[in-house]
């Protein structure tokens, strides 16, 4: 559990260190919250290894929007 003062923190920040500016903020999750996304991400991933035709669209879909937006980024 992380703790700050003595009580437990619900969130957790990521901080820039030159501006103090606060970049992202989390939300500390239990053991089980945290244990239920692993198992959500482990189901996806075993039903997008199996569909390669979907993972080349998704990849050419991508490089496609990169190159649109490539002054942007």
């Amino acid at each position: 559990m992380i703790e700050k003062g003595g009580a437990a923190a619900t969130e957790l920040k990521t901080i820039n260190p030159a501006t103090e500016e606060v970049i992202n903020q989390y939300e500390i999750m239990t053991k089980e919250q945290i244990n239920d996304k692993v198992s959500k991400a482990r189901d996806a991933f075993n039903e997008w290894k199996k569909d390669s035709d979907k993972r080349t669209d998704f990849i050419h879909d991508f490089a496609q929007e990169l190159k649109k937006n490539k002054e942007e980024l």
